[in-house]
């Protein structure tokens, strides 16, 4: 049997990593607010165009510096913590751990490489014909149903992927 190569799985282990070293961490909240979904966000939370979510935006300070840039869309449950779940500061990953207050089915990422708008930019500190990777995410509950929705956006100087391929002994 051979290995299957045309499958990699990348981690975010070093923004993994970075978020259990809190003492050079600070989180700006940057809104909070309620909102009407547009049209491509609706969609991807499974609710009509115009329903009121929480949209939640953050930046994440490493010794003071932009290090990435947040925006959350939540769909309130009033039967369920995903409000303060966002508010924490960890990894999609951490609300697939046991005992975590907020428990999802699943979840999906996307990674992408594109411009920033000049908001984007200017929160991160950096000029806007610079790319920035957009991890695009949706997690869901039990029922299938979208809970929440955003996008982070990083620097690429801010974060590597790596992959171990072969046999590792």
């Amino acid at each position: 049997v051979g290995l299957d190569w045309n499958q990699l799985s990348f981690s975010l282990s070093a923004a993994t990593s970075l978020l259990r070293q809190k003492k050079h961490l600070k989180i700006k909240f940057l809104t909070i607010r309620m909102t009407k979904l547009e049209a491509g966000l609706a969609e991807a939370m499974e609710l009509a165009p115009g329903s009121k979510v929480i949209a939640i935006s953050r930046m994440l300070l490493v010794s003071g510096q932009p290090y990435w840039l947040q925006h959350s869309f939540l769909h309130p449950v009033p039967t369920l913590p995903v409000v303060e779940s966002d508010l924490t500061l960890a990894t999609v990953s951490d609300f697939f751990a046991p005992g975590h207050s907020l428990r999802l089915k699943k979840a999906r990422a996307a990674l992408k490489a594109e411009l920033p708008n000049a908001a984007d930019a200017a929160f991160l500190g950096i000029d806007q014909s610079y790319p920035v990777f957009k991890l695009e995410y949706r997690y869901f509950d039990f029922t299938d149903k979208p809970l929440g929705c955003g996008r982070l956006l990083l620097p690429p100087g801010h974060v590597a992927f790596e992959s171990d391929l072969g046999l590792w002994n």
